[in-house]
């Protein structure tokens, strides 16, 4: 592992395909010996990673950087997102803030929670800038898209992602990967019957919809060479 000289941020220590994630405002090098220390006395916060620990012993114990912060005050933040995100098993508080050293009130606890649950546009906008450019390990994805199976958005969120793609246009970049993606795969509704209600329900949602001349073109081009039987006798 590359030990990145003055530069702190999130961090995952992993153990028997468990994880432990954490925060620093110090260089990582610094946090991982504290780590490797406390361990070694057998006196680490987390009783769970202590317990492997024992177990396991160090030569297993390996430490990652998820993310290189920029600025201390946005750690707190970063690492809830991971922690949400990843939810991982070492963790025994899963809401961020004693890996600064600093105890926090209950209330002040909520209101961070809060604040990440429900992030500020110019909050959303600073954590998309620095994403620009990041690779996650293969790992990392695989844990975050394991996370996600089985949410369901509320109608309220459903809302605002609707909404906030209205009026957005894709670049032909990203249509083309959309399309090459799409490939080989079997429309969700194959071999499904529609009810009457659900056709109901399509045909009004349609209702009102100014269709492009563009998009009626594109339209035509997808149904040329496609035949259907007939239904008359």
């Amino acid at each position: 592992m590359k030990m990145y000289r003055n530069q702190f941020g999130i961090y995952k220590i992993e153990l028997n395909n468990k994880i432990y994630v954490g925060s620093t405002i110090r260089p990582f090098k610094i946090r991982w010996k504290d780590h490797l220390n406390v361990l070694q006395q057998e006196k680490h916060h987390s009783q769970y990673l202590q317990n492997a620990y024992n177990r396991y012993g160090e030569n297993t114990l390996k430490f990652s950087i998820l993310e290189i912060v920029k600025n201390k005050e946005d750690c707190i933040f970063r690492e809830q997102y991971y922690i949400d995100t990843l939810q991982p098993e070492y963790n025994i508080c899963k809401i961020a803030g004693n890996c600064l050293g600093v105890k926090h009130t209950k209330e002040t606890r909520k209101n961070m929670s809060e604040a990440h649950k429900n992030p500020s546009k110019e909050y959303r906008q600073k954590i998309s800038e620095r994403q620009i450019g990041r690779k996650l390990s293969e790992e990392t994805k695989k844990r975050m898209s394991e996370a996600h199976k089985g949410r369901k958005h509320s109608e309220e969120t459903r809302k605002k992602m609707s909404e906030a793609k209205k009026g957005k246009e894709l670049s032909e970049e990203h249509k083309k990967k959309l399309s090459e993606g799409q490939k080989g795969r079997n429309a969700w509704n194959k071999g499904k019957k529609m009810t009457d209600i659900y056709r109901k329900k399509m045909s009004e949602s349609h209702k009102g919809q100014i269709v492009s001349k563009e998009t009626r073109q594109k339209m035509s081009e997808r149904m040329k060479g496609n035949t259907y039987a007939s239904t008359s006798k």
